[in-house]
C-alpha cells in the first residue's frame, strides 16, 4: 500500500513539473521569438560550430551576409535577379516537400485500409 501511495505521488509530481515547465516555455517564448516585419532569415547554411552563411531579408533588401558567435557581416546586397532565383527555388522546394507529406499520407491511408480488411476478415471468420 505504501508502495503504491508513493508511485501516485511520484506520478503526480512528475506532471506538476511537466506543467510547469510548459508554461515556463510558453512565457519565455514571447520574449525570444519577436515578430518582426523588417528581418527575416531567408535561408541558413552552417560552415562551422559557431559561423553560417545567411541570406537576410531587411526592410525588403535582401543581403548576403556571414553570422559568427561574435559578429556578423554584410558580404554583399542581392540582386532582384538573385532574388527572383532563390524565390523560385524556395517556391520549388516547398512544393516538392508537400508533395512527399501528401504520398506519405497516401501511403498510411492504403496500409491502415488494408489493415482494417485484415482484421474485418479474421472478425468473420
Amino acid at each position: 500500500m505504501d508502495q503504491m501511495f508513493m508511485l501516485i505521488k511520484g506520478i503526480f509530481f512528475l506532471i506538476v513539473v511537466l506543467l510547469l515547465a510548459n508554461y515556463a516555455i510558453r512565457f519565455l517564448n514571447r520574449y525570444v521569438n519577436q515578430n518582426t516585419q523588417n528581418l527575416e532569415i531567408i535561408e541558413r547554411l552552417a560552415v562551422s560550430k559557431e559561423s553560417s552563411l545567411c541570406i537576410v531579408r531587411m526592410c525588403g533588401t535582401y543581403y548576403f551576409m556571414t553570422v559568427g558567435q561574435s559578429s556578423s557581416d554584410i558580404i554583399r546586397e542581392l540582386t532582384s535577379e538573385e532574388v527572383e532565383e532563390i524565390s523560385r527555388k524556395k517556391l520549388k522546394a516547398e512544393v516538392k516537400q508537400v508533395a512527399q507529406q501528401t504520398k506519405y499520407q497516401e501511403v498510411v491511408l492504403r496500409f491502415s485500409s488494408w489493415v482494417t480488411g485484415k482484421l474485418e476478415k479474421r472478425k468473420k471468420s
